[in-house]
């Protein structure tokens, strides 16, 4: 008998002969049925499609770590939707690419990568970010600026969308990040991504906090300043950074009142 008819014997005897809770053992509780890679995925999908981003991430994440998850095409490719969607470009494209490999000899998925990658590039460019010569920091925090007005709303909410990322977690350099097509500066690095052009180089000074600092042996403060250390510290302006790969630790799948869609039918 599994689990759950147990536990609702358990706790009927215990209301109605005061007997206590019952507890199931180790062995009833592995009755429990455990949930396959197509199953996690599949519901990643069908939340992804319902536009409950939220739920459909925590599905997609959970499929991609499990085994066989990184090679799975379905798990690949909405797991790059949904970053795309959260403008999470690097890794949109990232697993647009992989998505791309894994497609090879279906027409069909070829078509839908092929599709998804245009719809990035339309819209965003590449830009590689490297450290500028004499820079010692590890990590740091990059600060984007316009550098020109951006008229278009979409574009402009694009941006500061993804700028409003780069203020948020120290980064490591080099770095390769997607920007809405125009002008801009990086810790007051000037730069250009303009499409159908090869991707900008960009060396700069990461920023970093006098506080973390100190323990490098600078001098204690609250405020933020670039350090390169060995060059001279260029002058700060805006709070930035960038977490590039986040993920939170997978919550415990719920066996229970899950919906399913049939997918083969899809991609």
């Amino acid at each position: 008998m599994s689990a759950r008819p147990l536990l609702a014997i358990a706790t009927l005897l215990s209301v109605m002969f005061g007997i206590g809770p019952l507890h199931l053992t180790a062995s009833h509780a592995a009755d429990e049925p455990q949930m396959s890679l197509t199953d996690v995925r599949d519901q990643g999908v069908h939340y992804f499609k319902r536009k409950r981003f939220k739920q459909a991430k925590r599905f997609l994440d959970r499929a991609f770590k499990m085994s066989g998850g990184p090679g799975d095409f379905l798990t690949v490719y909405y797991r790059g939707k949904l970053a795309y969607n959260q403008l999470l470009i690097e890794r949109a494209m990232k697993m647009a690419e992989t998505a791309a490999k894994l497609s090879m000899g279906n027409a069909r998925r070829k078509r839908s990568v092929k599709g998804f990658v245009a719809e990035i590039n339309g819209r965003f460019g590449r830009v590689n970010i490297k450290p500028a010569r004499g820079e010692t920091n590890k990590r740091g925090r990059i600060f984007f600026d316009s550098k020109t007005g951006i008229l278009n709303k979409a574009k402009r909410q694009r941006f500061e969308s993804i700028r409003e990322r780069f203020r948020t977690t120290d980064i490591s350099l080099p770095i390769q990040v997607f920007l809405p097509y125009g002008k801009y500066a990086a810790n007051n690095v000037a730069f250009e991504v303009v499409e159908g052009d090869e991707p900008p180089n960009v060396g700069i000074y990461l920023q970093v906090d006098r506080a973390t600092a100190e323990a490098a042996g600078a001098h204690k403060s609250n405020t933020w300043l670039y350090v390169g250390f060995g060059v001279g510290a260029a002058v700060a302006a805006g709070i930035g950074g960038y977490f590039l790969f986040f993920t939170e630790p997978p919550p415990p799948i719920e066996t229970r009142g899950l919906e399913f869609m049939n997918l083969r039918r899809g991609l």
